[in-house]
Order: C-alpha cells, then structure tokens, then sequence
C-alpha cells in the first residue's frame, strides 16, 4: 500500500512539473527582457554571423546581427502559437523558429527554418537578460496587409547614416548634463595607444552578456581572422563589421571620452590629437595626464555605441595599462533614448 501511494506520489509530482513547465515557458517568451541568440553560417564564403531576437511587446519582435543591420517584425497574434514563434526576414534571409522549453530550467530554442543565404551552426542557440528595448514607434511598424502572419520591416544604415549617429550622439552628449563643464572626445576607441608595427592587437571590453570587439591596432590584414577566432566577439561598436576582414572595417570612432578638468572647460574635441594639442601641454602621456590633471573627484567616462542599439560605458574611467579588460556596464536611460532616436532618424526604413 505505501509503493503504491509513493507511486502516485512521484506521477502526482511528475504532471505537477509538466504543467508548471508548460506554463513558464509559454511566459518565458514573452518576456521582453530576454534576448534569444543563433550563429548562422553564410553559404558562400563560410563566415559566421550572430543573430539576436528580442521581444518588444505583445507583437512585436526585433532582429539584430553581428554585422549591425537590424529588422523589426511585427506578429499576427491570431496565427501565432504560445510556445512557438515563427520571425520572418526580408528577402532570402529566412525564417527562424523560437521554441520554448517544457522544463522550467530549460531555455527557449533559436532555429533557422528556411534560407537561401545562411546556415545554422550546430549548438549556437543562446538565451541572455539583457535591457529591454526602448522607443520603437508602432507608427512605424503598421500594414494594411494581413496576408501573412508576419510585417517585416529592415533599418538599413549606410555609412554616412552611421557617422551622422555618432556625430550628433557627440553633440548630444556634449550639450548634456553629463557633460556640463565637461571635457568630451570622440575618438576610435583607445586612440591614444600606439599599434605595433608587427603583430595587430584586439581591443576589447567586456559586459555582463557581451564580449564587445571595439577596435583592431596594427596594419596585419592577414591576422584578422586570426584575431576573431581566438576569441568569440558577439557585439562590436556602430560603424565595425564583424564579417569583415579588413582592418577598416574595424577602426570606428563611436567611443566617446568625458571628463572633467579643476578648471571647468567645457570643450568637444572630435579627435585626440586636437585634445592632446591643447590640454596635455607636459603631462607626456595619457596615464600621467588623468593621474595629475584630470579631477578625480568628478565623474570620468569611456562611453562606446554597440551595433544592438546599446549605449555602454566605463566608469571612473582611467587609460588602461592592465591586462585586464576593462568592464562596461549599460549607459543611463536617457543616453539610450537619445541613441535609438538617432537610430530611427537616420536608418531606411523599407517595408518588405
């Protein structure tokens, strides 16, 4: 008699947990703060390409990648089933599927279903918290087409788009109160650095969900590849190609220093040399300069713009001379919302 209550016990507690499985992961993908990551493999030349999908309401979902495009789609809620989400992309990109788990502990799965262009990586499918996604206009996103059960839309941005983001970020920034009498420059990341003229070095940080690739020094195009493999970069800042393999591709200036001298400037300086003409004066070098110069007792800031729509900085920031790298957190609300303005403003948006 006590096996077969125990017997009915463990079937008691086994439906138990299928029904609390069930129900935490029909309410895990409507969670906006998860962001649901897949490594793609492009067919034509081999190079890997992440993708991340993260809800931004009831019916709607953005799509970033690695190479800093971003697509927004929008959700047939009357087509869409609890635990399985199907995300159109434009053109031959494909389709992916977002399944979630029927174990409380296990985690949504990111599946490419259909493409011309990609393949999917074995085991690449990733689940992290990440912030929630901020001022996406509805407006933007409408159609009078209920055909299909998702409406994509693609924010494309060319390199002109780019540098006009950064520049009025800077310009933001500066006019700020973050920056009121406040020293703010703009500079490839770490500009200060001197490359070597044999080996190409990877400028990196790294933040709670992301190993950021900001920058490569040197002139060694052959050694890019080298470099991205060594180490799996899964975010790189506004104006990086992580795809790329051209040292070009990996030289962008949306990183942004502040901080504030005893005597309150208030100066914007669009490059470092600029800077070091005017305000290093016999400090030598840039460790000796925020050492002896900089006020110490007021905030000091690395700021750098990601390629997922993210504003990080570095606190008290001093120039690194560690091994060590150094840590970002994300940046103030109102830095994010002055960031995704710009990202609306100057991306094309195309229906497709």
């Amino acid at each position: 008699m006590k096996n077969k209550n125990y017997l009915l016990a463990l079937l008691l507690l086994f439906f138990l947990g299928l029904f609390y499985g069930s129900f935490i992961s029909k309410n895990a993908l409507k969670d906006t703060r998860m962001q649901y990551a897949t490594t793609l493999i492009e067919n034509k030349s081999g190079k890997e390409v992440t993708f991340y999908v993260q809800r931004y309401d009831d019916k709607t979902f953005q799509v970033t990648n690695s190479q800093g495009m971003v697509y927004i789609s929008k959700l047939d809620k009357a087509l869409a089933d609890e635990n399985t989400l199907t995300i159109e992309l434009p053109g031959h990109i494909g389709k992916f599927s977002l399944q979630g788990s029927i174990l409380p502990w296990g985690q949504a799965n990111l599946s490419l279903i259909r493409s011309d262009l990609y393949s999917q990586k074995e085991n690449s499918s990733e689940n992290q918290q990440v912030a929630q996604i901020h001022n996406l206009k509805e407006s933007n996103l409408s159609s009078e087409d209920t055909g299909k059960s998702l409406k994509t839309l693609k924010l494309n941005l060319t390199k002109q788009n780019i540098e006009s983001i950064i520049s009025d970020f800077g310009k933001w920034l500066f006019f700020s109160h973050f920056a009121q009498d406040a020293v703010l420059v703009r500079e490839p990341f770490d500009q200060y650095r001197l490359p070597s003229l044999e080996n190409n070095q990877a400028l990196e940080v790294t933040t709670k969900n992301y190993n950021i690739l900001t920058r490569i020094i040197g002139n060694q195009e052959s050694q890019i590849e080298d470099i991205k493999a060594e180490k799996a970069y899964n975010l790189t800042l506004l104006g990086n190609n992580l795809a790329s393999s051209s040292i070009d591709d990996f030289q962008s200036s949306a990183s942004f220093r502040l901080y504030h001298l005893p005597t309150k400037v208030h100066k914007y300086y669009a490059n470092t040399g600029s800077e070091a003409g005017e305000l290093l004066g016999n400090s030598q070098n840039y460790q000796n300069y925020y050492q002896t110069t900089v006020d110490s007792k007021k905030a000091s800031y690395q700021i750098i713009l990601g390629t997922n729509g993210t504003v990080y900085l570095q606190d008290k920031f001093q120039p690194n001379t560690s091994s060590e790298l150094p840590k970002f957190k994300e940046a103030p609300q109102d830095m994010q919302d002055a960031y995704h303005k710009l990202l609306e403003k100057f991306s094309s948006e195309k229906e497709q």
